[in-house]
């Protein structure tokens, strides 16, 4: 009974909540929107207008969003230590009932895929400055990269925690970069400049950060099971 007590308060909440925001949001002005339309591309000196809100306009917003997800990757990796999750879910990981091979066929079209995948994450983030895309984007596509190669290769070991170290020091290549452009110390880096180098730090930031969750769960309770044998 609490529990549906409960439930309807936060529906209520959540009516209350988006009958004031829609109406807020009719009635907002667009003054920022028109800052952005109007100079975001003379002053970053790139075509992609969301580009130089999240890396110029907006940085702030942008570092803490990649924190996030570096937060959410450490969290993950200290979670499954824990000794209670960890002796659960290894009687499914060692389970002899499961089948992980993949068939030729499905080997044959991932190794097809997997070079495309490569291809188009590099481009979607050297390319972000000009057309569609970005770090956060291209890092995700890069991910596929990892993902494609354990399904072409699965027996192969692969060490989750190069991404998760690489993250750490991709993201603080980030920050310095960043504070390098507002203080203006290095006078030579434009705001384009600035903007193409932070979205590969970025893109590669995001890739590992994701990579090192995929592998983390890949191998998670095969450890234990190594070292016994």
């Amino acid at each position: 009974m609490r529990q549906k007590f409960w439930a309807v308060i936060i529906f209520i909440a959540f009516l209350i909540f988006s009958y004031i925001y829609i109406d807020s949001a009719n009635t907002s002005s667009t003054e920022l929107a028109d800052l952005y339309i109007n100079n975001a591309q003379a002053n970053s000196q790139v075509q992609n207008i969301v580009t130089a809100i999240y890396l110029d306009y907006r940085i702030f917003d942008t570092i803490f969003e990649a924190l996030l997800l570096l937060i959410a990757v450490i969290a993950i990796f200290q979670f499954i230590k824990l000794e209670i999750f960890e002796n659960n879910l290894e009687k499914i990981a060692s389970s002899e009932s499961i089948d992980f091979s993949q068939s030729s066929i499905q080997r044959t079209l991932v190794s097809i895929i997997y070079p495309i995948f490569i291809i188009f994450g590099i481009y979607i983030i050297t390319r972000g400055t000009d057309s569609p895309g970005g770090g956060f984007q291209g890092g995700a596509i890069m991910t596929t990269i990892i993902m494609c190669r354990y399904l072409i290769v699965p027996n192969e070991r692969y060490d989750y925690k190069i991404p998760y170290t690489l993250e750490k020091i991709f993201y603080s290549a980030f920050l310095i970069l960043v504070f390098i452009f507002l203080s203006k110390k290095i006078s030579f880096i434009s705001t384009r400049q600035y903007i193409q180098i932070a979205n590969v730090l970025l893109g590669i930031k995001v890739a590992c950060g994701l990579s090192a969750i995929f592998l983390r769960f890949i191998y998670f309770g095969k450890e234990e099971a190594e070292e016994i044998e």
